[in-house]
Parts: structure tokens; sequence; C-alpha cells
């Protein structure tokens, strides 16, 4: 089970994200557009679980908590991506910093924990740039998003889950997201959907997750070395203050050793 959300540095998103997780009993959670004092608030309020945030923007509504000016740091406004495993403390934590930015004052990319259950996991959260109408910056998308598959490629080939949650900034049938679709793409993934899974065309069916502009921009994607064809998965969307949907995805994966085999929901 994963749970993502971008909050847009809003707390009251981030506690209905929480909540999700506590009732879902997920052990995945990625965010975005989470601001700093967020992270150190969740590292306090939960010292048992492994939490990776990657810096990407600035942002004064990261100022706006009451009680900063009593923090050594306060004049921080920096959020980011976040990743959480609620099943221990001991997960590898990193962070990958796109080559391709939209603009000076960006660092975009990828705040990921490495874990070792019964195989290897690595999950990431992603925020790819928003680029509207603009071809530039859709091609700074497609950069971005080849950079995604360069850096889990590696950990697929060596037969590890990979998860990657987040906002991407594009629609299904876009360049940007050629680059994770297996299906009808070049990349190695497949989106945890509410559609029924033999159907090939809704591994990018259409959908909302943003309620302006009516668009589908934010993903649940599994690895498809452990989600074979015909694998079962779900996906539910919950409103929250933020303009974003908060999204909890599953699928049933491959947690043998061989390709082949039963499996459970991750």
């Amino acid at each position: 089970m994963v749970v993502d959300h971008n909050i847009q540095r809003r707390a009251s998103a981030l506690n209905a994200a929480m909540r999700r997780t506590a009732r879902s009993g997920a052990r995945l959670v990625t965010l975005q557009e989470v601001c700093w004092w967020h992270v150190r608030n969740l590292r306090e309020q939960h010292p048992g679980w492994s939490i990776a945030y990657q810096p990407d923007a600035h942002s004064g509504r990261c100022r706006t908590r009451p009680d900063l000016g009593s923090l050594p740091d306060a004049d921080r406004d920096d959020s980011g991506n976040v990743v959480i495993w609620t099943g221990g403390d001991r997960a590898g934590v990193g962070a990958r910093v796109f080559r391709a930015q939209p603009s000076r004052g960006f660092r975009q990319g990828m705040a990921c924990l490495h874990v070792r259950v019964r195989i290897a996991l690595d999950v990431c959260s992603v925020h790819l740039a928003h680029a509207g109408v603009r071809k530039q910056l859709r091609r700074v998308q497609v950069r971005q998003a080849r950079e995604v598959d360069r850096a889990t490629r590696r950990w697929i080939a060596r037969g590890h889950l990979v998860v990657v949650g987040g906002d991407f900034n594009a629609a299904p049938s876009t360049r940007p997201l050629d680059q994770l679709y297996r299906v009808n793409g070049t990349g190695r993934f497949v989106e945890a959907t509410g559609c029924r899974p033999t159907v090939d065309l809704c591994r990018r069916t259409r959908g909302v997750t943003l309620d302006r502009g009516r668009q589908k921009i934010d993903y649940v994607f599994f690895s498809a070395n452990r989600t074979p064809p015909g694998t079962l998965h779900g996906l539910s969307l919950t409103h929250t203050l933020s303009d974003h949907h908060l999204l909890t995805g599953w699928a049933y994966v491959d947690v043998r050793p061989a390709r082949r085999g039963p499996g459970r929901t991750a």
C-alpha cells in the first residue's frame, strides 16, 4: 500500500495523508511540496520511521508557522519531496537532483529510501517541472523523466521492487510519461489504477487527480519486473484542502527470488 500526496505546503493536507496512512496500514508514503518544518515535525512525532527529504524549491508559505522564531533556522523557506517507510528507522536514505531544471533557484529531483524486507525495495518521491504549454519546459520534463528512468533502471535490473509516487505535472499520454510506462511506452513501470488489469490501455488511463483544470498529473507506479501482466492493482482518491487529490495505490507484487510465483500486496 502506498499513500501519495502533493500537499501544497498545507499542514491540513499533510495531516490528512497521515490519517490515511494510519487507517490503511500503508508502509510507504510519498509526498511533494512539503515544508522543511513539516519534515522536522514528522521526525519528532515518528522516531521509528525512516524519512528522506529532498528540498527542491523556496516558498514564503514555509515561513508562516507562528513559532518559527524560536528555531535557530527560522529563516528557512525550503520545501520539497518526502518519502517515508513506516516499517522501521533503518532504511537507507538517498536523494537525487535532476540535471535538467526549469530555471535558476530550482533543485527538482527525487527523495528515495532503500529497504530490505522479503526483497529489496526502493521507493522514491518525484516532482517534475510544471510545463503548461511551453515547449521548452516540456523538454525539461522529458529530460527529468529520463533521469528517473536511469536512476531506477539499475535497481530493477537487480530484481528490486521499485515504487515511484509523485506529481509529474503531465498527462498519461504525454512524452514525459512515455519514460515510465511499460505498456505503450519505453519505461519499466505499471501504474496503480482502478481499471481492470487485463486491458492494456488501462495502464495509461485518463482520470482526474488535480481539481484545477480537471487534470491527471499524480501517479503511483510499481516496477513491472515485480508486477507481471494481469497483476491485480487498485487506486483510490481522496479530496483534501490541497488542489491535488490524495492517492492510495496498491499492487499484487511478486516477492519471491524467482520472477514467477505467488505474491502479496505492497
